[in-house]
């Protein structure tokens, strides 16, 4: 642009028409746009309602910069932007040269503002939303102001030095290409945009509103779609801005002067005039939810109507009346729904409260609040406890039955469940897939040696490493599977969009990063997943349901291996590379989309609690305890399914640097013989059949699961795998190059044995865990890092004695591998821990013996099972026994129910647990009903979680006793929904609320 020798014709035959008046025309209209929205906005907020905010200064701050990057954008049109080289006057460069600089610094800071505006809005939101949405909003805030402020910092440098930015012919500085910028901050961008975007929906979808402002509210989000499109087509534009002047780039990180690339004015205009758009736009979205007093004035009937607001009020009475048939008192006069008393509206909060939070939130969302607001909050609360208490989750507009708990599911129940997080395990074998294919082609673009290749794939795998120990474990035990789920999900699609900034720069680092990244959310992913699979439904076929999803994982790895014949046959120099970011935009989006599906479709979940009655109660009566003497328990000073699990996440770890030592290396088992030889299969199609054998023994295993006991079918698999890898090493040189079909179906063949493996394992190591379930599915997970170092042994051992000869590290790993089916064969300890097993003889059993009337006066019986099984059999021998013996669990204290009991106060010594063993509030509850309830006296330790510090043994003198001891741990030590602790009675007594007592 800056030497006339330049401008002689338009370079690779590309049509060079003039756009400069296009981009005037659509700058100037979307400014205007904005413009109106912003003063309509200060029109509602400082004129009408008279209130402005934080978030008001911020917006009127991002149109002050927006229009200055508009103003500026329309008067480069002027000149030369838009135009090609040849018709670009010399005295318009420096001019131009400036313009582009000056919208490069303002466009950053603009939608810092404008984000930032959206943000502090909804953390005026969050103060009548729960915490999280409070943390999220925080986070995205942060992101967005620092990487704004680095974004910024990078276009106002990025000439060095900076005092020769503008120099055309004289000693011109070295710089950063500008669409090497923009570029390369298009995932911030997009992360960003995601999250303003879908943040406020789980919100949004839990109120009941009229339908026209529900309209109004559509149309709002609808205007936040557009913004992402924007963003779709301005990176559009960058890539093909990227694709024209690349070939006349030396490098992508620099060029010579600002802007001189050959008819750089050209190519930059269209990306810069949709940079321009997308700022307009994101401000008229901001200004959106603010105008209703505006339109209010002007069009009430888009949000008023008369006939509306009768039936409003009508139906709302109606529910309030309906809700009032319960027995509580109905408000004594009015109906109206702005009469109605606070109290009423949620019987839980405090008056003052509710009307403070209701003042806030009329404050805060103007838009979708109405004059009935009161009513309309008190509808929506009424749902919710409907919904609440008859088992269902009320999200505004449909209420989803709460599915049973995970452990209870029947085989019905589960297989919907299993088969919505099925589709989880096709999204990481898909994307796996993809990432061999394009580490592959990374490698060969940047002449790159075969460390580097190995290096990706150990960053792949060493985000299994971390993720599963660090975010996995912590989503999983703190918030169960669905938080989980969502959580990989979200890190996945970061590490998809991290894709972008590595390509245009081809940066291996930044490969390196993002492969780690993607590795680590979906590892987070598997975190979650395979215990789901394997735990959702009855546990006889906890290892078929896992077998046959991870074959849908396998299919997943096919799939990507056909479409990536298709995406990255032409990925074969740097400007075919960047091209591919389309497919991981699409991945990242569609795990968006998935987020949202898992957040709104109701997942069943266990405690830790639960997964530990599960355990102790696989193989026996439900009116049994177990007394299991240590040596039985315990090998040395481990339990014994300790040692299960460390053997499976070590059969783990050895399985799959084996599986991924094969994967990388097998193709070099054809192509380090005579070249003349060749088997009758090309190499892409030998890959293709060997993971369709991969797939097909999942799900064949799966099925045999059936009729065959999985630890045989694993103990075959992994022998199967190991005699081929020893074979395929032993096999003579002659043969193996003269017979390459014979190697062939040995590569095959090891592929179908090695299929079957990872499920199996994980599926049966996380067997008998109980409380200890979620910790092992983590460990098991971070089992699968092997894949980071098995390809560098492998690859040390070939140098030496070549690849075919060095599979025999590849059997070694298999056969230690069998040591976990071997040691569960041998010890039967093992595998009655695993629930495979009957129990020992040797193991004591003590059936809970209650001594109790059937009838008042009569004679006295012994019932064995729980407290809740004995009342149940008294009930069944006496139709009547409740009203004869007055049970009445939630009856207060008093000198009636008094009598004979061994009381707790305050002045006693409780000691609180963490909240991390903490039993849940209403299940203590409950067992505090039946103790109040049953006639009879407990006898030493065999009841319920009592326990007696006398040797001699104790005799209390009621169940009221225990009952007591608990509702006062619930009264000194309960929080969070939660409960935990130990009271000690001067008697020489005590009793324990925890998550789990029998350890």
């Amino acid at each position: 642009m800056a030497v006339e020798s330049s401008r002689s014709s338009p370079p690779n035959g590309i049509n060079l028409s003039d756009r400069d008046s296009t981009i005037l025309i659509v700058t100037i209209v979307t400014v205007s746009v904005a413009t109106v929205a912003v003063v309509g906005r200060l029109i509602s907020r400082a004129a009408i309602v008279k209130h402005m905010t934080f978030d008001d200064y911020l917006i009127v701050i991002g149109w002050i910069l927006s229009f200055g990057a508009s103003v500026v954008i329309a008067f480069a049109t002027g000149k030369g932007l838009g135009k090609a080289d040849v018709r670009i006057k010399d005295e318009w460069v420096l001019p131009l040269k400036k313009c582009v600089y000056a919208f490069s610094v303002l466009y950053n800071p603009a939608l810092v503002a404008t984000k930032s505006s959206l943000l502090v809005f909804y953390l005026r939101l969050s103060r009548v939303t729960n915490k999280l949405f409070r943390v999220v909003s925080y986070g995205a805030l942060m992101l967005v102001i620092t990487g704004g402020l680095v974004l910024t910092l990078l276009n106002i440098f990025q000439c060095r030095p900076v005092s020769n930015t503008f120099n055309v012919h004289n000693d011109p500085a070295e710089c950063i290409p500008i669409i090497t910028l923009y570029l390369t901050s298009t995932p911030i961008t997009i992360v960003t945009d995601v999250i303003i975007l879908v943040l406020p929906i789980p919100m949004l979808t839990g109120m009941h509103m009229p339908r026209r402002q529900k309209n109004i509210l559509v149309f709002t989000f609808a205007l936040g779609i557009f913004v992402m499109i924007v963003d779709v087509i301005r990176v559009y534009f960058l890539q093909q801005a990227m694709i024209d002047v690349s070939s006349l780039a030396a490098s992508p990180t620099s060029t010579i002067g600002l802007g001189d690339e050959k008819d750089f004015a050209f190519t930059v205009s269209y990306p810069l005039m949709w940079t321009a758009v997308e700022v307009n736009i994101g401000i008229v979205c901001a200004c959106i939810p603010t105008l209703k007093p505006v339109v209010k004035r002007i069009l009430p009937i888009l949000l008023e109507s008369t006939r509306h607001h009768s039936s409003e009020e009508t139906r709302i009475t109606s529910v309030a009346n309906v809700d009032n048939t319960d027995g509580s008192n109905p408000s004594p006069k009015s109906t109206l729904p702005g009469k109605i008393p606070s109290a009423n509206i949620v019987a839980t909060a405090p008056n003052k409260a509710r009307k403070a939070s209701q003042k806030a939130e009329a404050d805060n969302i103007e838009f979708i609040t109405v004059p009935t607001t009161a009513a309309t909050n008190m509808q929506r609360a009424r749902q919710e406890s409907s919904a609440s208490s008859s088992g269902s989750i009320y999200f505004g507009f449909v209420n989803i039955r709460r599915p049973k708990c995970l452990v209870d599911l029947s085989w019905k129940d589960s297989w919907r469940y299993c088969a919505a997080v099925t589709s989880l395990f096709f999204l990481w074998g898909f994307s796996y897939g993809l990432l061999n294919h394009l580490n592959s082609r990374i490698v060969a673009i940047s002449h790159g040696a075969v460390p580097q290749g190995i290096g990706l794939l150990s960053a792949y795998w060493g985000g299994y490493i971390f993720g599963p120990l660090t975010l996995g474990w912590y989503a999983l035990t703190r918030a169960g599977f669905k938080a989980t789920f969502i959580a990989g999900l979200c890190v996945y699609g970061v590490g998809t969009l991290m894709f972008w900034p590595s390509a245009v720069l081809l940066s291996f680092p930044g490969f390196v990063i993002s492969t780690f990244v993607v590795g680590f959310g979906l590892s987070v992913l598997e975190t979650a997943a395979n215990p789901f699979l394997s735990l959702a439904g009855p546990p006889l076929y906890g290892e078929m349901r896992l077998l046959l999803a991870q074959g849908v994982q396998a299919i997943g790895s096919v799939v990507s291996e056909l479409l990536s014949k298709v995406l990255f046959v032409s990925v074969k120099e740097h400007s075919t590379l960047i091209g591919v970011q389309w497919t991981y935009l699409a991945i990242s989006y569609l795990g968006v989309i998935l987020g949202l599906f898992f957040y709104y479709m109701p997942l069943p979940e266990a405690t830790d609690q639960e997964f530990q009655r599960a355990t102790r109660s696989r193989s026996l009566p439900m009116n049994r305890v177990i007394i299991e003497p240590r040596a039985l328990t315990h090998i040395s000073a481990f339990r014994v399914v300790s040692i299960t699990l460390a053997l499976g996440v070590f059969a783990e770890f050895l399985y799959v640097a084996a599986q991924e030592s094969v994967n990388l290396w097998f193709f070099d088992l054809f192509t380090d013989d005579d070249p003349g030889v060749s088997p009758s299969l090309t190499i892409p199609n030998i890959s293709l059949v060997g993971h369709s054998a991969f797939a097909l023994s999942r799900f064949l295993c799966g099925t045999l699961c059936l009729v065959i006991r999985p630890r045989i079918l694993l103990c075959a698999s992994l022998a199967g795998g190991m005699v081929i890898s020893i074979t395929i090493s032993a096999l003579p040189s002659h043969t193996a190059i003269t017979q390459p079909n014979t190697v062939l179906g040995l590569a095959i063949g090891l592929f179908f044995f090695e299929g079957p493996v990872f499920p199996l394992v994980f599926a049966i190591a996380l067997r008998g865990l109980g409380r200890d379930t979620k910790r092992g599915a983590a460990m098991l997970a971070a089992g699968a890092g092997g894949g980071a170092m098995g390809p560098w042994v492998l690859f040390a051992l070939q140098s030496k004695m070549g690849v075919r000869r060095s599979f025999w590290i590849v059997a070694v790993a298999l056969g230690m591998a069998c040591l976990f089916p071997v040691y569960i064969k041998v010890d039967r300890r093992a595998r009655e821990g695993l629930g495979l097993a009957t129990p020992l003889a040797e193991r004591n059993y003590v059936v809970p013996s209650w001594e109790v009337e059937v009838t008042p006066g009569g004679e006295k019986v012994i019932l064995d099972g729980t407290i809740q099984e004995v009342h149940a059999q008294l009930v069944k021998l006496n139709p009547k026994w409740n009203e004869d013996f007055n049970f009445q669990p939630s009856a207060p204290l008093t000198s009636a129910n008094v009598d004979k009991r061994t009381l707790f106060d305050a002045s006693m010594r409780h000691n609180c647990l963490k909240p991390h063993l903490f039993a849940a509030t209403p299940t203590i509850k409950e067992g505090i009903r039946y103790l109040r309830g049953v006639k009879g006296r407990p006898s030493t330790n065999t009841g319920p979680a009592w326990c007696s510090r006398d040797p001699k043994g104790k005799t209390l003198e009621s169940f009221g006793s225990i009952a007591d001891g608990a509702q006062s741990l619930i009264q000194m030590c309960s929080n969070h929904g939660g409960v935990g602790g130990q009271v000690f009675h001067p008697t020489n007594w005590n009793v324990i609320v925890k998550k789990d007592f029998c350890r």
